[in-house]
């Protein structure tokens, strides 16, 4: 079967991530100038108060980090609408709060659309890592489409944004997970490599010389030794009537385990 050109996989992200925008712009300016969910104005208000030089949100029902964020975002669209004489000064910018604040939430749901769009793609990179390109662009076009998804990108609150941070995270994360494999697969996991220890296990390192996070391997019946040797290692098998130091560690009490078949 004839594969396809490279830049067929690149135009039809760029497709999913277009109709993704365009569903999160259409019908973005609903209701204003009148604000007709509670979490909104709440949200926007609070974040709009740092500007008083407080930076103390005093309210922590929300997850505050995005009040500061937030704060920079209408901050960014305060300078660009000065700068291109859209906002006549700074006292005018303070009146359309209370008067017509239809500038302000847009920008401020503007943030949203922009943290939706960002996750869709985030999405596809993060499914890129475990499956081919079919496979990516279906996750991404499913969260492209999802109705809450879709919804909530209206709106100036939390909840698309913390939800793009939760899938940076999870990506971030993905880059570590090959060290966390189980112990047989990991001297055959591309990138790694190991080298042994005094006492008999495996450090595992990754390509650049550096040590994993996950550190020490241990095999089963290896002997432990440091200042945690009470602890055995892992995967020794304990049977009845077998001396060990945790049983004359004091307070400590042992039980029989079932004999080995």
């Amino acid at each position: 079967m004839r594969r396809l050109p490279a830049w067929w996989g690149h135009a039809a992200l760029a497709l999913v991530l277009v109709f993704a925008l365009w569903l999160r712009v259409r019908g973005l300016g609903f209701g204003l100038p009148a604000v007709y969910n509670m979490d909104e104005s709440a949200i926007m208000a609070r974040a709009l108060a740092f500007a008083k030089g407080d930076l103390n949100p005093h309210n922590f029902l929300y997850p505050t980090f995005y009040f500061y964020v937030l704060f920079g975002w209408i901050g960014g669209y305060f300078v660009a609408g000065r700068a291109a004489g859209v906002i006549p000064s700074l006292e005018a910018f303070q009146a359309s709060f209370f008067a017509d604040p239809t500038g302000i939430y847009l920008a401020g749901r503007a943030l949203s659309v922009a943290c939706g769009v960002a996750t869709v793609w985030v999405t596809y990179r993060l499914a890129r890592r475990w499956s081919g390109h079919t496979a990516s662009l279906g996750a991404a076009w499913m969260l492209a489409v999802a109705p809450f998804a879709v919804r909530d990108a209206h709106y100036v609150k939390h909840d698309v944004p913390v939800t793009l941070a939760i899938v940076a995270a999870l990506l971030a994360m993905s880059a570590l997970w090959p060290t966390i494999a189980e112990a047989p697969g990991r001297a055959d996991t591309p990138g790694l490599k190991t080298r042994p220890t005094r006492d008999g296990g495996d450090t595992t390192q990754q390509a650049d010389g550096t040590d994993a996070p996950v550190g020490r391997v241990f095999r089963p019946g290896a002997a432990a030794s440091g200042p945690d040797a009470t602890v055995p290692p892992v995967g020794r098998v304990f049977r009845p009537g077998a001396q060990t130091t945790r049983q004359r560690t004091p307070g400590l009490k042992t039980r029989p385990t079932d004999p080995e078949p």
